[in-house]
């Protein structure tokens, strides 16, 4: 049986294009959800880039400041490498400024020191060594060490033996300097006047 519609063609127009509004309308708000969806997640995969982000600034700032401290260790190390160094081949641990600023404090200005030597040489110490059932060992049984050390030679002219022995005492009594010994000492003349030349020899402490 076949229906036959009464309705105007108008009519039929008119409810066709409501349903293509409706689905256009269907469509949009669809649409709208959709989007609305994706920009969440957007969002979120924003947020936790930014979070990242500021892990990776911090995480940054961290291995640059070690990599700061890094330098500055490398660098006191190069420079403890560097002493190390200086007193393995010359065999002092205290400046050579300080050395020459002690020398000058001591000589005064009654004496006047014409000649300074610094000998960097080998010094081979034997260790006194006991033995519980003989008793000290001699000397042909201790195996010598050798130590690298800074000996100074100087001579210099003073007025007299007094000042002489003054300025010796004061080496003595210096903590830069240690076995002291005498030389020489004999008259001469300087700068027309008599007066006593001297050397002195001594080792600085390590």
């Amino acid at each position: 049986m076949n229906l036959v519609d009464f309705l105007p063609e108008g009519v039929r127009v008119q409810r066709r294009q409501r349903k293509a509004l409706l689905r256009q309308v269907v469509l949009a708000v669809f649409a709208s959800m959709c989007l609305v969806v994706l920009l969440q997640i957007r969002h979120g995969q924003i947020a936790t880039a930014q979070a990242e982000l500021s892990l990776l600034d911090t995480k940054l700032a961290m291995v640059s400041a070690e990599a700061s401290k890094r330098t500055e260790l490398e660098f006191q190390i190069s420079e403890l490498l560097v002493k190390k160094d200086i007193d393995e081949q010359l065999g002092m641990r205290i400046s050579v400024l300080d050395v020459m600023g002690e020398l000058q404090r001591l000589t005064g200005p009654e004496l006047t020191l014409t000649s300074l030597e610094l000998v960097a040489m080998e010094v081979q110490d034997r260790e006194a060594m006991v033995n519980l059932s003989r008793g000290p060992i001699s000397a042909a049984e201790v195996a010598p060490q050798s130590t690298r050390r800074i000996k100074l030679v100087l001579t210099g002219v003073a007025p007299s033996d007094i000042a002489v022995a003054s300025f010796i005492g004061k080496i003595a009594a210096s903590p830069f300097f240690e076995k002291i010994g005498m030389g020489y000492s004999r008259n001469i003349e300087y700068q027309g006047c008599k007066a006593r030349e001297f050397q002195v020899t001594m080792f600085v402490v390590r």
